[in-house]
């Protein structure tokens, strides 16, 4: 209730917006999460945590629409992750459920290995 007064109050408030998504997709509203993370995107558009999480939440609620070109926005923002060796947003087991390459999906296990050591 907390956050969804804080939302309600600062509808611009991304760390809001994102936190009541967690929250809902934590109890399972994922419909709701994925209007959160959605909101999230609007405030900050190229925020790569937004993303993932709007991206995951439409695959669990099996929603199709934009997969492919939201899809293409990750990738873009994993290589470029990669290319600066930058720890990636989309952790080693994700990168498996989606339509990585091989590569890819090694460059983004190697990036969590290089944080956890």
């Amino acid at each position: 209730q907390i956050l969804e007064s804080l939302v309600a109050d600062e509808p611009a408030c991304f760390e809001c917006l994102l936190s009541l998504g967690h929250t809902l997709a934590e109890a399972k509203y994922l419909s709701r999460a994925k209007e959160m993370y959605r909101r999230g995107m609007e405030v900050k558009p190229h925020d790569p945590d937004a993303l993932l999480n709007y991206y995951h939440t439409k695959q669990q609620v099996i929603d199709w629409e934009e997969r492919d070109h939201l899809f293409e926005r990750l990738k873009n923002v994993t290589e470029s992750q990669l290319a600066h060796r930058h720890l990636t947003t989309v952790g080693p087991y994700y990168s498996l459920l989606s339509p990585y390459d091989q590569e890819q999906m090694m460059g983004i296990a190697e990036s969590h290995a290089i944080k956890a050591y």
